[in-house]
């Protein structure tokens, strides 16, 4: 005696939110809309279908932000750019804290009012290029009777990070 088994029926990739007060109301959630025709698009001319790769500097100054960036900013980002390629060129753009005596170093001294912003703008630039920051002790001195930082820093590459097992 031979036993055949029915393959079930085909569920449809549809959605069910109840949260939304839908519940139970069952919507399609992929293609276009029964009854819709798909809009006539015109072939892209040969002279325009070029698509070329952006890199380095170009890749990170087109890359969308969420905010315009100020023009101290934009000086920052230029900084934080010529910092890191000064390591490249050393061989140390994958340096650490260990190598701070072969890495090249810029020193930023600034009112102690303004050094969080500082920070941040040294931050947000190697954000911008996918780079890390590292920083070395900062010095608090007087000038002209108000408190100054140096902030010295460098920047290298981001190294990724390791996943566990678990995870």
């Amino acid at each position: 005696m031979e036993m055949t088994q029915q393959a079930p029926p085909a569920i449809p990739n549809i959605r069910s939110n109840p949260a939304a007060g839908n519940a139970g109301v069952k919507q399609e959630t992929r293609g276009k809309k029964p009854g819709i025709p798909a809009k006539e698009r015109p072939e892209i001319p040969a002279d325009e279908f070029k698509v070329f790769e952006l890199t380095g500097k170009e890749k990170a100054d087109t890359r969308r932000k969420r905010e315009e960036r100020t023009p101290q900013q934009k000086q920052v980002d230029q900084i934080v750019y010529d910092l890191y390629m000064q390591n490249v060129s050393a061989g140390m753009e994958n340096g650490n804290i260990g190598n701070w005596a072969d890495l090249a170093v810029y020193n930023w001294p600034v009112s102690e009012e303004h050094a969080e912003t500082a920070l941040n703008y040294i931050q947000k630039a190697c954000n911008l290029y996918g780079r890390r920051r590292i920083l070395g002790e900062m010095t608090k001195f007087v000038k002209n009777g108000k408190p100054w930082l140096n902030i010295p820093f460098t920047v290298v590459k981001r190294q990724p990070r390791e996943r566990g097992d678990d995870e």
